[in-house]
């Protein structure tokens, strides 16, 4: 009787232990896609500055 406890514990302490490592990995995930996306966007407005700041410098140039 103690080993079938003892197995039926061992059980769910394993499974409550895997679904909280994938709960945490899933977390991760969407936080570095939210990293990523958010330096994406970064990215994109540092070359559209970069952009407008040469074509003015070309504008008044000529």
């Amino acid at each position: 009787m103690a080993a079938v406890i003892n197995a039926a514990i061992g059980t769910l302490g394993g499974v409550g232990g895997g679904l909280v490592t994938a709960m945490s990995q899933g977390f991760q995930q969407r936080r570095q896609r939210q990293i990523d996306r958010e330096h994406d966007l970064e990215q994109a407005r540092r070359n559209a500055y970069s952009t407008c700041i040469s074509t003015s410098k070309q504008v008044s140039a000529a």
